[in-house]
């Protein structure tokens, strides 16, 4: 049975920045769960201090260690590499992500960097190259 706000006692584990453990304190789910370690004020100094100096590259990087287990340090070489352009349209992203990772959805493998357009259609002709070519095909190439 999952517990509502009501049931959950007023503390909780502190903050381990402050100490604080007041329940109301912290940012909290439908439930009354904490979502952050951190209570609400020490989560925005964290924030300021780790997050929102990071340059867009470096937060995309940060992104992509999280989703795909690539270093950071991996990214942002890469991103250097392709010098802020997709691999496939060689234009610099138009979005506030910047470039996506591409990946090969079987074997993991990292072809590169691409912008959002490129990304999305690699994903609506599901990276195959026979449909690939059949629409080139149909367009008169």
């Amino acid at each position: 049975m999952t517990k509502t706000l009501e049931d959950r006692p007023k503390h909780t584990a502190p903050c381990p920045d402050c100490g604080a453990n007041l329940r109301v304190l912290f940012y909290l789910d439908g439930t009354g769960r904490k979502t952050n370690a951190r209570c609400k004020p020490c989560h925005k100094k964290h924030s300021s201090k780790y997050w929102h100096a990071k340059t867009p590259v470096e937060k995309q990087a940060t992104r992509v260690r999280a989703m795909y287990g690539m270093e950071p340090e991996d990214y942002i070489a890469l991103h250097e590499k392709q010098q802020n352009k997709c691999a496939i349209c060689l234009n610099e992203p138009t979005t506030q992500r910047g470039l996506h990772l591409d990946h090969c959805h079987e074997t993991g493998a990292i072809r590169g960097l691409l912008c959002h357009n490129c990304n999305i259609a690699l994903g609506c002709f599901g990276d195959n190259p026979a449909l690939m070519m059949r629409a080139i095909k149909y367009l008169g190439g």
